[in-house]
């Protein structure tokens, strides 16, 4: 059963992303933008340690290396499950129902329906971050780089989660960009610096 979802699911997404690569010089260019953009965001790291070397024993790389931890994530939650920012909309204007009728379960059918390029870009400006970074910090072994991997698949699982967690309280608020928009900028600047710098309330959280 399992193994069935799994074709049904790659096929299902594979024709997702056939549909967006239908205009080659657009998909290439989408994912591009999104690629510098998100290298932008990686280099703010750079630009502050140049002012202030070390912030609470994390250096220049260390700082680079978590941005581009988060991007990586992010990526992946933008690209395969970014479907649950349109819940809201999906919901007001009935079209949720069609996930209820078809012979899937409708969690399934929801999540594969739709891929976004973009995420392929913010996946592409991580990694680059997390190569050049790793590159600069030593010690590393296979054991280390299989739990970055799990580190990286279990980041975007949890950013997942807390996405659907806003998504099934749209099913009696009927909006939920506002709350979407909060955790989005929460994630984006918490995952900016060590958890150290900040106080026991915000580590708690």
């Amino acid at each position: 059963m399992i193994g069935r979802h799994i074709k049904l699911y790659i096929a299902m997404q594979s024709a997702n992303l056939r549909s967006h690569m239908a205009y080659p010089l657009n998909f290439a260019i989408g994912v591009l933008s999104i690629t510098f953009l998100g290298l932008s965001f990686i280099l703010v790291s750079w630009v502050i340690t140049q002012k202030v070397p070390v912030i609470n024993g994390w250096g220049t790389y260390e700082l680079i290396f978590m941005t581009s931890l988060w991007r990586t994530t992010h990526g992946i939650f933008i690209a395969f499950f970014v479907q649950s920012w349109f819940l809201d909309s999906l919901i007001r204007n009935g079209e949720f129902d069609r996930f209820l009728v078809r012979p899937l379960n409708p969690m399934f059918s929801f999540a594969a329906f739709n891929i976004q390029i973009y995420g392929f870009g913010d996946m592409l400006a991580g990694l680059i971050g997390l190569a050049v970074s790793m590159a600069h910090i030593p010690d590393w072994t296979f054991l280390k780089i299989a739990y970055l991997l799990v580190i990286v698949l279990s980041g975007a699982a949890i950013e997942w989660s807390l996405q659907m967690l806003i998504g099934c309280m749209v099913f009696w608020t009927l909006q939920g960009g506002a709350m979407r928009h909060i955790l989005d900028q929460l994630l984006a600047q918490f995952t900016r610096y060590p958890l150290s710098i900040y106080n026991r309330i915000s580590r708690f959280c």
